[in-house]
């Protein structure tokens, strides 16, 4: 799914069994959030796999915070 703002694509995420593969611009990292929530959605923590995992790269610290606030934990 690809999220715009302004006209341009500012995030996008994928997700799969679970797991969800997420990139945002830097400089308009707030539809994060919004494709968080998509993914709490599209893919509820139900049995058999109770957890949900988010996968982004330790570059995009920008996203940290929207992680942060819906309890997902990062390496340090």
């Amino acid at each position: 799914m690809l999220w715009d703002a302004g006209g341009a694509t500012a995030a996008s995420g994928w997700a799969d069994s679970g797991h969800l593969g997420l990139v945002a611009d830097p400089g308009r990292p707030a539809p994060a959030g919004e494709v968080l929530d998509w993914f709490a959605a599209t893919a509820p923590a139900t049995a058999p796999r109770p957890a949900r995992t988010v996968t982004v790269s330790s570059a995009e610290t920008h996203l940290f915070p929207a992680l942060d606030r819906l309890g997902y934990r990062h390496p340090a």
